[in-house]
């Protein structure tokens, strides 16, 4: 499983926070209160910061996952022939959600 490269950038249009890859179109979207398609998740209403704040985090993933992959190397650097930490092992495990491995 590939995701769109990065890096992607939060471009915010009329109700909408469009998450954008540097070439192409918009990975995804998140509505703001004034779309049509805005609505409650587990029937709790989201602020408008809270969903900026999630499209931030959306648009932030490719990154995300660059870095947590050279710390991991730093880690097998650091800890080679060691237990695993715990923050490895997260990490590993973050990443293989991240890719659906």
């Amino acid at each position: 499983m590939s995701h769109t490269p990065g890096p992607w950038k939060l471009v915010t249009r009329e109700h909408v926070h469009a998450i954008v890859p540097k070439f192409g179109h918009d990975v995804t979207w998140v509505p703001t209160k004034g779309h049509k398609e805005h609505g409650s998740i587990a029937g709790r209403e989201r602020s408008d910061d809270e969903l900026l704040a999630n499209a931030k985090l959306i648009a932030a993933a490719p990154d995300l996952l660059e870095a947590l992959r050279d710390v991991l190397e730093h880690f097998e650097w650091l800890d080679a022939g060691g237990e695993p930490s715990r923050a490895y092992d997260r990490s590993v495990a973050a990443i293989g959600k991240a890719t659906g491995q």
